[in-house]
């Protein structure tokens, strides 16, 4: 089946786990290995933050809904979640809601847990001076090389080890399993059919003034291959690169994916076309542009959503 190179558990030593004492109570206090860093966890974690979309919905699936206290996610009214998770955390203080999150406003909530992604201001190891402890989803490790996934490459394994980790640490396993279960299936119903199959493709993204594509250290290149495509950029040992229109027309997929952070499909689509060049495509020639959120394409829970949605209305071979 087309699911099952990417449903195969990257396995190496250096993924999330976490390492108990038989002597404590509640698995509690705890250590795991996270993106390279042990990090120590003293009790069962009871006021979490999240730091993004894909960890928000994460965080949700795994059964922490009643344990988030903060979320940065400013950009929830483009987000693609459901109106289940929309309505649940429309009641979480939304933090750095007036600008960058910082350090200090993050520390004021008094988290006992934070997941998200590593940035200037906030890290594992700032964090970890006031006693907080911080988690990356584990997809999140292999971008730009960091340490802490086999081969730097994100899979629906990571998104499934993710929410076994939170399951355990917040103490809501049977809900953990059950979404891991749950999103196998749609995984192996969405990609038993292969639409891309015999076909090439790229996903790009498009700024004010630049292109960039993605390689195989992405979601999204994991995405088009479950689905049966040549990912033309494949071959770059990279999550993101810059891209340019020459680059693209040499490879000319016969599907490009473009994702947009905040534009609607039918605006990021305009924008793409008016690259010089960008009409001559084949995928444009042949109306097998798709556009979907970012968000689709990231390394939590939504990532199964946005493979769903690319199997059912990925432009299909004419």
């Amino acid at each position: 089946m087309a699911s099952a190179a990417v449903l195969v558990l990257s396995g190496c030593g250096s993924g999330d786990s976490a390492d108990r004492s038989a002597n404590s109570e509640n698995g509690f206090p705890t250590t795991v290995q996270n993106c390279g860093h042990r990090v120590a966890i003293e009790r069962r974690p009871e006021r979490v933050v999240a730091l993004g979309p894909s960890e928000v919905t994460s965080l949700y699936t795994a059964g922490a809904a009643g344990k988030l206290v903060g979320r940065d996610d400013a950009g929830m009214k483009s987000a693609p979640y459901t109106p289940e998770i929309r309505s649940a955390v429309s009641k979480v203080p939304q933090l750095g809601s007036g600008g960058e999150l910082t350090r200090e406003n993050l520390i004021a909530m008094q988290p006992d847990l934070v997941v998200g992604s590593v940035s200037e201001s906030i890290t594992p190891e700032s964090l970890e001076a006031v006693g907080i402890p911080m988690l990356s989803l584990r997809g999140n490790c292999g971008s730009n090389h960091a340490p802490g996934a086999s081969d730097g490459t994100a899979d629906f394994e990571d998104v499934f080890s993710d929410l076994r980790l939170y399951g355990r640490l917040l103490g809501t396993e049977r809900q953990a399993s059950a979404a891991v279960a749950n999103m196998r299936q749609r995984i192996e119903q969405a990609t038993s059919t292969a639409p891309l199959r015999g076909r090439t493709a790229a996903a790009v993204i498009v700024f004010d003034s630049s292109l960039e594509a993605y390689g195989r250290r992405s979601m999204a290149h994991t995405q088009l291959t479950a689905l049966g495509a040549k990912d033309v950029f494949g071959n770059s040992d990279s999550r993101v690169l810059e891209a340019n229109m020459e680059e693209i027309a040499a490879r000319n997929p016969d599907v490009i994916m473009i994702l947009s952070y905040s534009d609607t499909a039918e605006a990021a689509k305009k924008k793409f076309l008016a690259l010089p060049g960008a009409s001559n495509l084949a995928a444009a020639r042949n109306h097998s542009l798709f556009v979907q959120p970012y968000e689709y394409s990231s390394q939590g829970t939504l990532s199964v959503n946005g493979l769903e949605k690319m199997a059912g209305n990925m432009p299909r071979q004419r």
